[in-house]
């Protein structure tokens, strides 16, 4: 019976108290290892659900200016305007080429001359 107990006894203290230490540190730090990425991940999936919305976002206000840019210019475009004013009967219209006079600026006058030489 002696020899069954110092054989218990041996098996029994085979793990040092430093190692059994160790090996709960590294369990603690596998653990607490595993719950970080496993909040990283989450954090990613969210940050990338935000950057997915605000791209949406961006899409539909690049849509509105567009929509607006060609409204501006449907409302500003000459063809519509002359199209409009005769609709509303305007007295305002096309200014015909007879009615054009060709304007000589002060440099080309006279005037202009001789205060250039001054």
């Amino acid at each position: 019976m002696s020899s069954e107990s110092e054989t218990s006894y041996r098996f029994a203290h085979s793990i040092s108290p430093c190692l059994l230490l160790w090996m709960i540190s590294l369990a603690v730090i596998v653990a607490l290892s595993g719950i970080s990425y496993a909040g990283l991940k989450n954090e990613q999936h969210a940050i990338r659900t935000e950057i997915t919305q605000i791209n949406r976002e961006i899409a539909q206000s690049n849509l509105k200016i567009n929509e607006h840019r060609a409204k501006i210019n449907s409302i500003t475009s000459r063809w519509n305007m002359i199209g409009r004013l005769n609709g509303l009967g305007s007295e305002l219209c096309d200014i015909r080429p007879d009615q054009m006079e060709e304007l000589r600026t002060l440099r080309d006058t006279d005037a202009g001359k001789a205060t250039a030489s001054r």
